[in-house]
């Protein structure tokens, strides 16, 4: 499977395409469309945790969702961060345990650690 994300003035798609059928799916979508005002065009991120999980971090009503999409039993798994304000980009461990996060809190940018398990957040940079 690929992933990727369109985004057409504020309103976006997240569409997986089967590399072997070639069919497309749009799993998630949202925003609006925005003729004269600024939009964000980095919502929504994806990182694959796995070969059938896709994670996808976007910005929704002023929160920041977390969604691990599970192709193959076509279910999504929701959370809210509330400790970031943005999210730059993300990605997983090789055993998908882990997610190290880019994220701006008080703005500034600093890495960040989750446990996927026990929900915690370390902190890895402090860029002052």
């Amino acid at each position: 499977y690929s992933a990727y994300s369109a985004n057409v003035k504020g309103k976006f798609k997240v569409i997986i395409k089967d590399t072997k059928t070639g069919k497309k799916k749009t799993i998630l979508s949202g925003g609006y469309k925005l003729n004269d005002q600024i939009f964000i065009l980095k919502n929504p991120i994806l990182a694959w945790q796995n070969d059938n999980t896709l994670g996808i971090a976007v910005m929704k009503r002023g929160k920041i969702f977390f969604i691990l999409y599970d192709i193959k039993k076509n279910k999504k798994e929701s959370r809210v961060i509330e400790v970031f304000q943005q999210i730059n980009s993300f990605s997983f461990n090789t055993t998908g345990e882990y997610i190290a996060f880019s994220a701006d809190e008080k703005g500034q940018s600093d890495i960040w650690l989750y446990d996927l398990k026990r929900s915690r957040y370390q902190q890895i940079t402090n860029d002052e």
